[in-house]
């Protein structure tokens, strides 16, 4: 089991005003699954999206990520766990606009101290998974909004992580770049990373294996 989420509850305080974010959310995901989870605007999907990322803690409840209670982790774990486990793909793609496609797809080997010239290696391996070993020196401003989102997902891979995030993926892409994003994703999926997508879109979670839907903070549906 990768993850295990159990009760979980985020609320947040304006004042006198308490608003439960999310509201008893369970379930469980194995690894190498391919998950949706899908809602309206304020459903609940980024507070999911950061308690997932080790981003958030819940208000109550454990969410276990690879047998590791985050609970129980101080700041300094949780960002251990969350580089060593977790890619994160937006869908603002964040990439850093005066650092170039290599440099971009580097930053997460820099937060793990590997070494320079492992690092070059690995990231321009990373590159080219994804179709993009001839724009390694591009900077963003460079790039099409796919191939930006292609490093993205490039950085997201190059510590080989078991679990990749991605928040919208498509939803700043044209059809066409979107397709070929989806079909990316899920040749990384087949490869044995698990991915859980947030959407709102029927037709980007439809292509998912299975799909977990929200609204009000609470879970509607859960397929499987």
């Amino acid at each position: 089991m990768l993850i295990s989420f159990d009760r979980i509850r985020k609320i947040y305080r304006l004042s006198e005003i308490e608003i439960k974010a999310l509201d008893d959310a369970s379930f469980q995901i194995e690894e190498g699954e391919f998950v949706a989870i899908m809602g309206p605007s304020g459903s609940g999907k980024t507070t999911i999206l950061n308690i997932l990322g080790c981003l958030a803690r819940p208000s109550s409840g454990e969410y276990l990520l690879d047998n590791k209670n985050t609970e129980q982790m101080n700041d300094r774990e949780l960002a251990r766990l969350r580089n060593s486990k977790i890619g994160f793909v937006f869908q603002n793609f964040n990439l850093l606009p005066r650092f170039s496609a290599l440099e971009n797809v580097e930053l997460p080997l820099v937060y793990a101290n590997v070494g320079k010239k492992a690092r070059e290696s690995l990231s321009l391996k990373a590159l080219g998974e994804v179709g993009l070993s001839d724009r390694t020196g591009h900077l963003p401003s460079q790039l099409s909004g796919g191939e930006q989102q292609r490093v993205a997902i490039a950085r997201a891979l190059v510590n080989n992580p078991p679990l990749i995030l991605a928040d919208e993926p498509t939803g700043n892409l044209d059809s066409n770049s979107g397709r070929e994003i989806m079909k990316l994703l899920h040749n990384i999926n087949y490869q044995g990373n698990t991915i859980i997508m947030i959407t709102h879109d029927q037709g980007i979670a439809d292509q998912a294996r299975r799909l977990i839907a929200l609204k009000d903070g609470k879970i509607v549906k859960r397929d499987g």
